[in-house]
């Protein structure tokens, strides 16, 4: 299951809290040292959340780079695609009685609106008429020019070459997202295992907690999550004794 931004940002920044207040007063420095918070873990600590941060901006930049060409694609796609089917109504005028033409232009048969079949469609269509004078002679009776019909290619290529950034920033989002995640992950198991050394350690001071950005959770929050770990590995052992395990089909 993959974890939200706005948890990923929530949590690096308690985290922050937490990690500077250590480092900043001594009298919770030596408090986390009784629980095993040692200067040298605090440092590794602080030098993961600070590789998660970078991960998540860098993320967060290649996202919106995403955003910004999908938006493009989209409207290049609209443009693109309006055009061609002004020309294909017009062709259907100009060229009804001639399936000969149609078949050229490649009119007869179905039309697709997967963006990697109606451009392939709309090449051939505007190649073939370029290519023939009574094709274009056939189309200026309905005012369509040579002029106008030139247009179509560059916008159908221009849409393409939109398609292929698009497409290529997508994979430096995918990329971005590991490892996002992966240093996430890095952080997370080192800095939960701190925060139950400190709720262990300010049990009795739960207000210290909150300001340390640390939740202090209460009796009955600590019993459900301990009889869910215990379910959770009832459940695993079953799976194991019946020969499942927790191997999945690729």
């Amino acid at each position: 299951m993959s974890i939200s931004v706005n948890r990923i940002e929530n949590d690096l920044a308690n985290g922050r809290l937490t990690l500077n207040n250590i480092k900043t007063f001594e009298d919770i420095k030596v408090r986390a040292a009784n629980r095993g918070v040692t200067n040298e873990r605090l440092a590794e600590i602080l030098l993961l959340h600070d590789e998660s941060v970078k991960a998540l901006d860098m993320y967060k930049a290649e996202q919106a780079e995403q955003i910004g060409l999908t938006d493009q694609l989209s409207e290049k796609e609209k443009g693109a695609y309006g055009f061609y089917m002004e020309c294909i109504e017009i062709a259907r005028l100009a060229f009804e009685d001639s399936p000969g033409i149609m078949e050229l232009l490649g009119l007869t048969g179905r039309r697709s609106k997967a963006i990697n079949k109606w451009t392939a469609q709309a090449l051939r269509f505007f190649k073939a008429a370029l290519s023939r004078e009574y094709i274009l002679q056939g189309f200026l009776k309905y005012n369509l020019t040579k002029e106008n019909l030139e247009e179509g290619q560059p916008l159908i290529e221009e849409l393409l070459e939109a398609k292929y950034r698009q497409t290529e920033q997508k994979g430096k989002v995918q990329a971005t997202f590991k490892v996002r995640n992966n240093i996430y992950k890095l952080f997370r198991k080192p800095m939960r295992k701190l925060r139950k050394a400190l709720r262990i350690e300010y049990k009795k001071d739960p207000q210290q907690l909150e300001r340390l950005g640390i939740r202090a959770y209460s009796d009955g929050y600590v019993k459900a999550e301990t009889r869910r770990k215990n379910e959770e590995r009832k459940k695993k052992e079953a799976e194991e004794k019946n020969g499942h395990g927790s191997l999945q089909q690729p």
